[in-house]
């Protein structure tokens, strides 16, 4: 009965759709020589990691409607096409600007953005990578 219903609920979903609820992980990285800052977020948790040497980083709950904020962000970025995004401004490349990413990770692939200046990242992700600087900042503070 179950395997029917979730059958029947899948039918329902769009591939898009289904896509978005897979979403197992977004991680956005910053850093220089000098300078490192990621964020990791999948749907119970995040973690914050301020040292590239340590795999280990400050781990908080979220709550699921800051998860379900992001995936309906995510909604609005073709994944498959997020690899060739053009970033706005290259100042990474001097040392103007720390080198930001950002990964999509679904329980089966891995979708990851070009390099681009962080605090500027392309249109198409903006939203996406200010929603998650916030919801560092705004759960770090509490």
């Amino acid at each position: 009965m179950m395997a029917v219903l979730s059958l029947a609920v899948l039918k329902g979903c769009s591939q898009k759709d289904r896509n978005i609820m897979d979403i197992a992980e977004i991680t956005y990285t910053a850093s220089t020589r000098g300078y490192f800052y990621q964020v990791r977020v999948m749907p119970t948790m995040m973690q914050v990691r301020m040292d590239r040497r340590s795999e280990d980083g400050q781990v908080y709950p979220i709550e699921i409607e800051d998860w379900d904020a992001l995936l309906s962000l995510i909604e609005a970025i073709e994944l498959k096409k997020l690899s060739d995004i053009e970033p706005s401004t290259s100042w990474q490349e001097v040392d103007r600007a720390p080198m930001a990413g950002l990964v999509v990770k679904t329980i089966e692939k891995k979708f990851e953005s070009p390099s681009f200046d962080h605090g500027n990242p392309p249109e198409e992700i903006k939203p996406l990578v200010e929603a998650l600087l916030e919801l560092a900042e705004r759960t770090i503070e509490n």
